[in-house]
């Protein structure tokens, strides 16, 4: 394919998946992760967890242009997640993983998120008392 035919974020990473495969794509404190994957990852290894998480998506009926929001420090599955939602068709929604139930029942409602990903127990834990006021949420 050549270059000036890439024309959307999924083509673009595509294209690098398959031409990368067996190079880094992430490098991260494994310390950090449990040890995991030992701070690395291939192209193909990422692209396995992007499918699945896009994969589940789809399962669940997410449409193009429907909205995932995320709650979440950056980490390695931040960016899974991100460009899953994108090879989705679907529209990532950003939020900061310190904000109030408050402020994430506002982004969540204003935003008409369909699912919501969260980083850790400790979010979930802080977004979990507001779920009743988020009804565009899907509740699986």
């Amino acid at each position: 394919m050549q270059q000036n035919q890439l024309k959307t974020m999924s083509a673009y990473y595509y294209h690098s998946a398959n031409r990368l495969k067996s190079r880094t794509a992430q490098l991260f404190n494994e310390e950090l992760y449990n040890l995991e994957d030992k701070g690395e990852l291939t192209w193909q290894e990422m692209n396995e967890r992007i499918e699945a998480i896009a994969c589940g998506l789809l399962s669940l009926g997410i449409e193009r242009q429907e909205r995932v929001a995320i709650m979440s420090a950056s980490s390695p599955y931040w960016t899974q997640v991100d460009v899953a939602v994108i090879n989705t068709g679907a529209c990532l929604v950003t939020i900061y993983p310190t904000l109030s139930v408050y402020e994430t029942t506002y982004i969540i409602n204003d935003s008409d998120s369909r699912y919501l990903f969260v980083g850790n127990e400790d979010v979930l834990a802080r977004v979990l008392p507001g779920l009743n006021q988020m009804p565009s949420l899907e509740k699986k």
